[in-house]
């Protein structure tokens, strides 16, 4: 009256034991991801900083510019018939 239930493990199966690793090992695999992340974080942070000196240069051009009056300020210029310029002459505007 033996029945076998999928899944469970009779005297006669063999039973799987986990591949362990050795201590050595895993310890170096963690200090490698440690390490690995450590180095990323230090690229970061010095492509922070140097992206930190490039936008103060920016802003420091751009004020030089607009107060050198070389700002992003487009003045559209409106082309003038004859008439209009006939009267800013006549007016003396000129």
């Amino acid at each position: 009256m033996t029945e076998e239930i999928e899944g469970t493990i009779t005297p006669e199966q063999p039973t799987e034991q986990p591949t362990a690793q050795p201590a050595e090992e895993i310890k170096k695999e963690s200090n490698t991801m440690v390490d690995n992340a450590n180095n990323a974080a230090e690229r970061l942070e010095a492509a922070n900083k140097k992206q930190e000196e490039l936008i103060i240069r920016q802003e420091a051009l751009n004020v030089q510019a607009t107060l050198g009056g070389k700002g992003n300020v487009q003045i559209e210029k409106k082309e003038e018939s004859d008439a209009d310029y006939a009267k800013r002459v006549m007016a003396n505007d000129i």
